[in-house]
């Protein structure tokens, strides 16, 4: 498969089409850190789906390795989301939010 082509995603709920955008795991291949990495993960297992930022700090919990300190607050991650949404541009791929604080992925471009 060519990793550069373009795929069309479908909406998790009603099957309609949500847009068009490079794979998803080419976002995984960019230049992310382990948190980011882990949001995007999340985020991507179900294109379009919102994902509670609940689940998403207890991810990071989880993925803590190292046990060092980590900031896993609504802002840390909403910090992290406006970095994600710099390096997936490119890709095609945007973010989402609603105000209770869910996060979707969804592709840039509308298919046509």
């Amino acid at each position: 498969m060519n990793i550069h082509s373009r795929k069309t995603y479908c909406c998790p709920n009603c099957g309609s089409s949500i847009g068009e955008a490079s794979p998803v795991e080419r976002i995984l291949d960019a230049d992310l850190t382990r948190q980011q990495r882990l949001i995007v993960t999340a985020l991507s297992e179900r294109v379009g789906e919102w994902v509670r930022v609940s689940h998403l700090e207890n991810l990071i919990w989880a993925g803590n390795e190292t046990k060092r300190p980590i900031d896993v607050s609504r802002q840390s991650i909403s910090t992290q989301i406006f970095k994600i949404k710099e390096v997936i541009r490119p890709l095609g791929w945007f973010v989402g939010s609603d105000r209770r604080g869910n996060y979707r992925l969804i592709p840039l471009e509308k298919t046509p």
